[in-house]
C-alpha cells in the first residue's frame, strides 16, 4: 500500500528522509489502531520504519522494538525475516538491561567526597 511505497521512497533517499518515514509509520498505526486483525505484515513493517528511524533518532529504538516483539508473537513461521528480527531483539535487550544494570550500580555507588571545598 501506500505505506510500503513511502518506504520505498526514504529507502531511495538512503532512509534519511524522516518526514516521510513518520508519516508512513503513521499509517501503518493507524491500520493497527482502526483493523480488528491488522495482516502480520503491518506490525513487521511499522518495525522497519522505526528501525530506520531510530538510525536518525535513538529515541524510535523501543518503538522498533515492541512493534516487533508483537510481531513476532504470532508471525508466519515460514517468514525469511524472522529470525534476523529476534536477534535484533535480542541484541536490543541485551543492551538496554546493560543499560539499566549500569544506571542501577550508578544510583547505588557512593557519592564522592569533594575536593577543595571548605566546612568553615
Amino acid at each position: 500500500g501506500r505505506a510500503r511505497q513511502l518506504f520505498k521512497l526514504a529507502m531511495k533517499n538512503g532512509n534519511r528522509d524522516k518526514g516521510i518515514l513518520l508519516y508512513g509509520a503513521g499509517i501503518m498505526k493507524k491500520i493497527i489502531d482502526n483493523h480488528p486483525t491488522p495482516p502480520h505484515v503491518v506490525h513487521k513493517n511499522l518495525g522497519v520504519a522505526y528501525q530506520f528511524l531510530g538510525r536518525l533518532d535513538p529515541v524510535y529504538n523501543t518503538a522498533m522494538y515492541e512493534a516487533w516483539k508483537r510481531y513476532v508473537s504470532f508471525a508466519p513461521q515460514g517468514d525469511p525475516d524472522l529470525n534476523n528480527i529476534r536477534r535484533i531483539l535480542t541484541s536490543y535487550e541485551r543492551k538496554r538491561d546493560a543499560l539499566v544494570r549500569a544506571q542501577r550500580q550508578k544510583a547505588r555507588a557512593p557519592a564522592a567526597p569533594q575536593r577543595g571545598v571548605s566546612s568553615k
